[in-house]
């Protein structure tokens, strides 16, 4: 090969070998600027996000600080749901109580625009027989989110008729591994698509709320426990102070339904014919029955 035939060889390969270091310089230019594409999209993304979750957590954090400081379980109800209406800027957020054996749900609580809704209470939802988001949320122990509710079939259609829902979710309170009651969340004026994110914050300000609610009801037994006992005390005094029976008997009965706000209240003792017949008995009128429920 001649010396020309040499150059002229080299210079080609030359030519070979920088058009391949310039594609693959470009093919890592692409690469370069479609990762920076990537990067800078998931940054706005996170940024956008950002204040949305710094809501998220500072929900929690007040609705923890609140619930530690409410002595009811009326007041733990409110409290979440006002917290999960303002939140997540639903129409319609209701707290219903499961029975021992999960066959019926009973309304205790619902708000819808910052208002008590009054008829609520009155609720009462067969968990066996009949279809609804609440039995659903009950039996599958775990939160869920239903777009349409007029094309559901999960959804209890008198409710969401009752309530005006477009879309729904339904958020269990857990205790002990047994729901113990359900948050209904609802919107009244457009369809929504509640995310996986709004279940997840959902059922962790209904953690919060398990655990307040807990601590009401073993308040409410421990203070009538302690009723019990200053009860059996005091008429442990009375009949030892009084000298006659009949007397004893008398004043130990009246206070006895009035600790009990029975109606009436009586005791019989056997008399030398094996009969039991009434020796002394009280008449209270039935004062308002309040409402002490809890998980």
């Amino acid at each position: 090969m001649s010396r020309i035939e040499s150059m002229y060889a080299g210079l080609t390969a030359l030519t070979l070998a920088w058009e391949s270091a310039a594609a693959v310089l470009g093919a890592l230019l692409v690469g370069l600027l479609a990762g920076t594409l990537v990067r800078a999209r998931g940054l706005r993304r996170e940024r956008a996000a950002a204040p949305v979750r710094e809501r998220e957590l500072a929900s929690l954090r007040r609705i923890a600080g609140e619930l530690t400081r409410t002595p009811d379980a009326e007041g733990v109800a409110r409290a979440l749901l006002d917290e999960i209406g303002s939140l997540f800027d639903v129409g319609f957020a209701a707290l219903t109580f499961v029975s021992d054996d999960a066959r019926e749900a009973s309304g205790f609580l619902a708000r819808a625009s910052g208002t008590d809704v009054d008829w609520w209470p009155d609720v009462r939802v067969d968990l066996v027989r009949e279809p609804s988001g609440i039995a659903s949320a009950v039996f599958e122990a775990s939160g869920f989110a239903v777009y349409d509710v007029g094309g559901s079939t999960r959804v209890s259609p008198r409710l969401a008729k009752e309530v005006g829902a477009k879309s729904a979710a339904f958020v269990p309170l857990i205790s002990n591994d047994r729901v113990i009651a359900v948050i209904s969340v609802a919107t009244t004026d457009e369809l929504r698509a509640f995310s996986s994110d709004d279940l997840s914050v959902m059922q962790a300000l209904a953690s919060e709320a398990t655990i307040a609610l807990e601590r009401t009801r073993t308040a409410f037994a421990l203070g009538e426990a302690l009723a019990r006992e200053r009860l059996l005390a005091d008429i442990g005094r009375r009949l030892r102070a009084e000298l006659d029976l009949d007397s004893a008997l008398a004043a130990t009965v009246e206070q006895t339904g009035l600790a009990l706000a029975a109606s009436r209240c009586f005791v019989r003792l056997e008399d030398a014919a094996g009969e039991l017949p009434v020796v002394a008995a009280s008449r209270h009128a039935a004062p308002a029955r309040v409402d002490a429920r809890g998980p």
